[in-house]
């Protein structure tokens, strides 16, 4: 059974680095497709690392961040399940703060189409959160508030999924380099995936 990881988490927790710590594989293509008039980078394929994830990471702002709505989201999990024999990875900033809609539609791919979705929310302390924007950003000013309402409703999302009957895991990555909390999470993946296939047999 193959996995649907949807990355959590507010701006600054250091989500968008893991899919992007996969952008160094030579056969990374993207796939495009027209969506209301428009064409979108619905995908972006790793094939040396068996992942593919939604939305195009060679942009600043990537992922489900530069889909219009939840509609095209579904159209390119579907894709990506009907024409990968990979794991998906999913983030976004704004589908991070989304509880009902998402649950609905895991179950759903769960049911339906034999994927398991995995929740994984990076929970720093809203502190470091901080402190990661304004390093990024050359220490503009951003309102803290609605940082911190985005922290919050991570933290409580992850509880809620947990009690819905999801794996949803929460992890504080601030104590490890970026590139070990990163290292970390794939090999976590990978237990997972092994795991799953031992049942699934």
């Amino acid at each position: 059974m193959r996995m649907l990881v949807n990355i959590r988490g507010c701006n600054g927790s250091g989500k968008t680095s893991i899919p992007a710590f996969l952008m160094d594989d030579p056969q990374l293509y993207n796939v495009s497709k027209p969506y209301k008039g428009k064409q979108h980078t619905i995908l972006t394929v790793f094939p040396s690392y068996k992942w593919v994830a939604l939305g195009d990471y060679h942009k600043k702002t990537g992922g489900l961040d530069q889909f219009p709505d939840n509609k095209l989201t579904k159209k390119a999990i579907l894709y990506a399940i009907e024409h990968y024999d990979y794991d998906i990875l999913m983030e976004g900033v704004i589908a991070s703060t989304i509880y009902s809609t998402y649950a609905y539609l895991f179950k759903e791919l769960e049911i339906e189409h034999e994927i398991k979705p995995i929740i994984v929310t990076l929970l720093p302390p809203f502190e470091v959160c901080l402190q990661r924007i304004y390093q990024r950003n050359g220490n503009k000013p951003i309102k803290e508030e609605a940082v911190r309402a985005k922290w919050e409703i991570n933290k409580r999302n992850a509880e809620k999924f947990k009690q819905d009957g999801f794996i949803s895991l929460l992890y504080d990555n601030s104590k490890t380099s970026k590139t070990k909390s990163i290292r970390a999470f794939y090999k976590r993946m990978d237990k997972l995936r092994a795991i799953m296939k031992e049942d699934w047999i």
